[in-house]
């Protein structure tokens, strides 16, 4: 209310357990001052990032097979964030998960670090559900707004 601001950082109920509360906790949050509305600010984006940071490995050039200057993965809307990326459990194949974070669609384009020759939608369980489009070796689908898809991809061996 007027220039008060007010930040509750832990909330402690009694029931089921009256000591929940008791103890260290450790807290990180983050002021985001910022011009136009949470959309326009990339907020989901600034949380994503603070709450989970980015942890890279430097390796070789030789060890890598892959140029410094080359980006892992790269996605050509900043409404559509990748929420995870991981080997397929029974099968040589990554797993994709993306979402759409700011309630807009529209066409979308993955880039790998190498060009894809197959994709497949599939589940939260990687069972494949439908052929997914692959153009020039990026993946394109359509994405409506909050919508969740996964996708198996394969490369070149």
């Amino acid at each position: 209310r007027g220039n008060l601001m007010r930040l509750t950082l832990l909330k402690g109920s009694q029931r089921p357990d009256p000591t929940a509360d008791l103890g260290h906790h450790e807290f990180t949050y983050s002021l985001y001052p910022h011009a136009g509305d949470w959309r326009q600010a990339d907020t989901p984006r600034r949380a994503w990032e603070l709450n989970d940071p980015l942890a890279s490995v430097p390796l070789a050039k030789s060890r890598a097979g892959l140029d410094p200057s080359v980006s892992f993965i790269s996605i050509n809307r900043p409404n559509v964030m990748l929420a995870a990326l991981k080997l397929a459990e029974d099968e040589d194949a990554l797993v994709i998960r993306l979402y759409e974070s700011r309630n807009a669609r529209g066409p979308v384009s993955v880039k790998l670090f190498k060009p894809i020759v197959q994709a497949m939608e599939c589940d939260l369980l990687e069972k494949a559900a439908a052929p997914a489009k692959v153009v020039s070796g990026a993946l394109r689908f359509d994405i409506k707004p909050y919508e969740i898809r996964t996708f198996k991809l394969r490369f070149k061996k």
